[in-house]
């Protein structure tokens, strides 16, 4: 079997858009208005990694709790590091110790932990 997507509620879907496709290099495959809310579809050019997400009118309660996505970043980490820095988001240091490859973490919008690594 094939992971088809992974669905998150957010808060607020533009955010969302905009954090993984300037960060993630995602790009939008499609956008549905249904009664519901708002949902975008993201996957990378390969159509590998497809995320779903969802902004629901009333405001569904959302909780990030536990949840990490990691991304292999082909490219240079202190680059994409100084990329978000200079996007307004916070991200940590970047960590070349132990078991782990080397990586950063940053918080998305919706506060879900997103780790970039080589």
């Amino acid at each position: 079997m094939k992971l088809k997507h992974i669905t998150f509620s957010v808060p607020d879907i533009e955010k969302s858009i905009t954090f993984y496709t300037e960060l993630v290099n995602l790009t939008i495959q499609f956008r549905l208005s249904p009664p519901i809310g708002e949902i975008c579809f993201l996957a990378n050019d390969k159509g590998e990694t497809m995320l779903e997400f969802i902004q629901f009118k009333q405001g569904a309660p959302f909780k990030s709790e536990g949840m990490v996505l990691a991304f292999k970043h082909d490219g240079d980490l202190k680059t994409l590091r100084e990329k978000a820095i200079s996007l307004g988001y916070i991200p940590s240091e970047i960590h070349s110790t132990g078991p782990m490859p080397t990586n950063f973490k940053i918080t998305d919008p919706a506060g879900i932990m997103v780790e970039f690594c080589n």
